[in-house]
């Protein structure tokens, strides 16, 4: 069986869901874990924080009441600013690269990405942003920095949010039981660790009755 999880760097309630994930795959190493970048904001939605600034402020103390994490003081003076572009295809392509060089880390990489982006503040259109998470996992960074510029990356990111789409995934976080047969949904939105593997467990059960 498998675990898809279809988040999105720019998403605050996956910020806010990494930690409960981080958990979960380390509590089920029997599990195969694919990571999905879902396409949150494309199209029309691109642009400067500022456009999405008054309302990423307001549900900054929610997000961080509810899922206990704390999101960097320098994302939030950048979110003051406004001028930095958002843009989930840039962080989906550097993942989509930094999963084909570790395929079997790939929580670990989103949460990377997510940690570099609201804790430290770092500007996801920059190369070098991608290129220090690379670093820190060892990897080649002029093998990754050769893979930015190739542009079937490009299309193997929009394929996963086309992908998204087909399966009806709307919000983020989301997860999904692939049982091999078929795919049932376990989590749509943020889910505490416990809600999260009562889900996994009710997913079982239907996969022994069937």
């Amino acid at each position: 069986m498998e675990i898809i999880y279809v988040f999105d760097v720019l998403c605050g309630w996956c910020f806010g869901f990494s930690p409960v994930m981080q958990e979960f795959y380390k509590k089920h190493p029997d599990l195969k874990f694919t990571v999905i970048s879902g396409g949150l904001v494309t199209g029309s939605r691109v642009g400067p924080m500022s456009n999405m600034a008054s309302y990423i402020e307001k549900a900054i103390p929610g997000l961080e009441k509810t899922t206990g994490v704390k999101v960097g003081e320098e994302f939030k003076r950048q979110l003051k600013l406004g001028v930095r572009i958002q843009n989930s295809l840039t962080p989906a392509i550097a993942l989509c690269i930094l999963k084909e060089m570790l395929p079997d880390k790939q929580v670990q990489l989103a949460h990377a990405l997510q940690q570099i982006y609201f804790v430290a503040g770092k500007d996801l259109e920059n190369e070098d942003t991608y290129a220090e998470v690379a670093k820190s996992f060892d990897l080649d960074e002029v093998e990754f920095r050769r893979k930015m510029a190739d542009p079937r990356y490009e299309n193997m990111a929009t394929s996963e949010f086309e992908q998204a789409q087909k399966w009806g995934i709307t919000g983020f976080p989301a997860v999904i039981l692939n049982r091999g047969d078929s795919l049932i949904a376990i989590s749509n939105g943020y889910t505490t660790f416990s809600d999260l593997e009562k889900r996994l467990e009710s997913a079982k059960e239907m996969q022994i009755k069937d």
